[in-house]
């Protein structure tokens, strides 16, 4: 039967890092949707206000948007506008960054011909930083200053240089001229020497006096929330013992009663000092590492400026074959910085579906990291969880397993049971078992990360309910349809509910409900609502999006169940044409729009049409990413099961044989498919099946 391609995971995995089972997951940095059609919840500084957070609170969340911008950078996202009326707060004290549609640089769904644009500019007068009111190129820098000024205006109910009466001009001239008024004392909250010494050095009026990057502000304000000493103050003896005194004021002082307790406080002064010290030196370097990458992002950001390029489109491709060629050659003399930077553009690769490349960088950056930081830190945990995920998606599925057990051990000892990067484990690993079939497994390990989210974030959370989305599909795909439909119920009404019926997550419930509805055969029920859930999306992110296209496929799929052929024959051609004019003619979705198309003439029985149509995915594919990649494998297989079926055996052999040349070694995929029940019964096929145990990795 025709192979079934879904797009790679796409977006910033902030927090937990899942790998959705319904493939067709939103892109979060979709074109901007109106707000109350994104979430419910208030401007983050309406919600401070509203519920009189403290100082540590208004941090806290501060803290929460730093390191969602900070997940953004690491894949080449700089989102440029970071505003209060682009950060709601859900009543349940959840942040969610918006508008990130206005901040591509690097779209994982974009192609050669899915251009990013360089020259735009947005712009917030009160929040813009120096260089882009001087029109100077945008880096990460940018969202540091921007950061800045929203944890200014937190603390002191106004931002730095707005005053009454000032007009625009009067304001970007006071951003680029004037020194930013310092913090003590300008707002209605007592803040520290600390706070204030993060948010001058996050409003340098020089990029590269900043912070070198958002993870380090992010990690400035943990600091202070800790009570330990901050980077962006000078390290003196004297700040270094004030801050001791914060931390432990009660034993310092007790110490003074005697002599004995006083030695006593002494030795454990000496002892956390070594400490401090050495977490001093650690936070050192970090902050070299990320000035480097940072250094070398800011270096491929460059590259598109239209000033030095003279071009005002570069595509997503040719930027991440730049960062390749500059990984290379310039970062061979720092391992941890090399290290980072390969983490960075392996997943990137992953993302677009280039996964051997993609699979070189991130094993890359697992050895470097295992070699120089040691196996059991959070560094290395990320590295060999996005190299699983990457192997997956190569099909060796053996390997990917213990890849995924090894993360997922890691993640429990370094991390903790109720960490999100383990939760996050948990449920990658549970979705691999359920491709092999391992029910057991996946059941028990989704179980696992459901109860763990449940405890963390409570029922209504956004992860909690994705896992049991998760969960229901798998009873789905062990045809345990009363039990999945269960569960989709009850994630669309708690969506329903949270979100609202518009959002992309309640229509993705709707979708896969719809799904457990063709399930079981109910296909006037499920074809009538997922024609809504389309029709939603439509509106919400658009014809384009990936979303609503996965969503228009089942519809298609629905209609060929009730042998309405050139009724999907005509919904396919329309996406095609849209794909081709939107996308490119080789862009991945118009490619699966082609094989979509030949498979509805396949089933109409219009064999020619379908032949020609699956040859032109196939060669295309095969232009495009390479014969070695599995999207060129996909469209290659469904032309053989064409052949098969129409009796052309010496054209199917030559193309299975074809795919064995090309890397293909899911012998198991032909062995089941009944559309090479023929060939099976052939000599012929004994030699193909010598050549599969004899292939690597089969």
């Amino acid at each position: 039967a025709p192979l079934r391609a879904g797009a790679p995971d796409s977006g910033p995995a902030h927090a937990s890092r899942h790998r959705a089972l319904d493939r067709w997951r939103h892109d979060r940095r979709r074109p901007p949707v109106p707000r109350d059609r994104i979430c419910r919840g208030k401007p983050i500084d309406e919600y401070c206000d509203e519920h009189q957070l403290s100082v540590r609170e208004r941090l806290r969340l501060c803290l929460r948007v730093a390191r969602a911008v900070a997940d953004a950078h690491r894949s080449l996202v700089v989102h440029r506008d970071i505003k209060p009326s682009n950060i709601l707060v859900t009543a349940g004290g959840h942040v969610k960054l918006l508008d990130f549609g206005i901040a591509k640089l690097l779209d994982p769904h974009a192609t050669d011909a899915h251009q990013t644009r360089a020259d735009a500019r947005p712009l917030t007068p009160a929040f813009a930083s120096p260089e882009q009111i001087k029109g100077e190129p945008i880096t990460t820098a940018t969202d540091v200053w921007q950061l800045g000024v929203l944890m200014y205006l937190l603390l002191a109910g106004h931002t730095p240089f707005e005053r009454e009466g000032r007009g625009v001009w009067a304001i970007t001239t006071a951003i680029i001229e004037d020194p930013v008024p310092r913090l003590l004392g300008a707002g209605r909250r007592p803040v520290s020497a600390d706070i204030e010494a993060i948010v001058m050095k996050a409003l340098q009026k020089v990029p590269s006096e900043r912070y070198p990057s958002v993870g380090q502000f992010a990690d400035d304000i943990d600091r202070v929330l800790r009570g330990r000493p901050v980077s962006a103050r000078p390290y003196t003896m004297f700040y270094r013992a004030t801050v001791f005194f914060r931390r432990h004021w009660l034993p310092v002082s007790a110490s003074a009663l005697a002599v004995a307790l006083l030695v006593a406080s002494s030795i454990n002064t000496a002892r956390q000092s070594k400490r401090i010290e050495a977490e001093r030196d650690r936070a050192n370097r970090e902050a070299a590492t990320a000035q480097r990458v940072a250094s070398f992002l800011g270096r491929i950001f460059a590259d598109i400026d239209p000033d030095q390029t003279r071009r005002h489109d570069v595509s997503a491709r040719e930027l991440l074959a730049r960062g390749v060629e500059r990984f290379e050659s310039e970062l061979s003399s720092d391992p941890l910085v090399r290290a980072q930077v390969a983490h960075t553009l392996g997943a990137v690769h992953h993302k677009l579906g280039l996964h051997e490349e993609g699979e070189r960088l991130l094993r890359e950056a697992v050895e470097l990291r295992t070699e120089h930081l040691g196996l059991e830190t959070q560094d290395t945990l990320q590295s060999l969880n996005a190299l699983a995920l990457t192997v997956t998606e190569q099909g060796r599925m053996d390997e990917a397993q213990k890849l995924a057990d090894l993360a997922v051990e890691l993640a429990r000892k370094v991390m903790g049971p109720d960490h999100p990067d383990t939760l996050g484990a948990l449920n990658n690993r549970a979705l691999l078992a359920m491709d092999v079939g391992d029910w057991e497994t996946s059941d028990r390990l989704l179980k696992e990360a459901y109860e763990g989210h449940l405890r963390v974030h409570g029922a209504e959370h956004a992860e909690t309910q994705q896992v049991r989305m998760n969960l229901g599909l798998a009873h789905m795909r062990e045809r345990r349809y009363v039990e999945a439909e269960r569960e989709m119920r009850d994630v669309m009404d708690v969506r329903l509910r949270v979100l609202g019926a518009d959002h992309p997550d309640t229509l993705t419930s709707a979708h896969n409900l719809a799904l457990i509805l063709y399930e079981t055969g109910r296909v006037e029920e499920g074809l009538a609502m997922q024609r809504q859930t389309v029709s939603s999306l439509q509106r919400v992110l658009g014809p384009g999006h990936p979303t609503t296209l996965s969503a228009t496929w089942l519809v298609v799929t629905f209609e060929q169940a009730k042998g309405e052929h050139e009724t999907a024959i005509a919904v396919i051609e329309r996406l095609r044409s849209m794909l081709e004019s939107t996308r490119g003619p080789d862009d991945a979705e118009t490619l699966r729009a082609i094989d979509r198309l030949a498979t509805a003439h396949r089933y109409a029985g219009q064999v020619h049409e379908a032949r020609a149509l699956y040859t032109e995915a196939w060669k295309r594919a095969r232009s495009a990413f390479g014969p070695r990649n599995t999207r060129t494998h996909f469209h290659r297989y469904n032309l053989a099961c064409l052949e098969s079926i129409a009796g052309n055996t010496k054209a199917a052999f030559a193309h299975l044989h074809g795919l064995i040349d090309d890397g293909f070694n899911e012998y198991e995929s032909l062995a089941e498919d009944g559309d090479f029940e023929s060939l099976r019964r052939l000599p012929a096929w004994d030699e193909l099946a010598a050549r599969f145990d004899a292939a690597p990795g089969a």
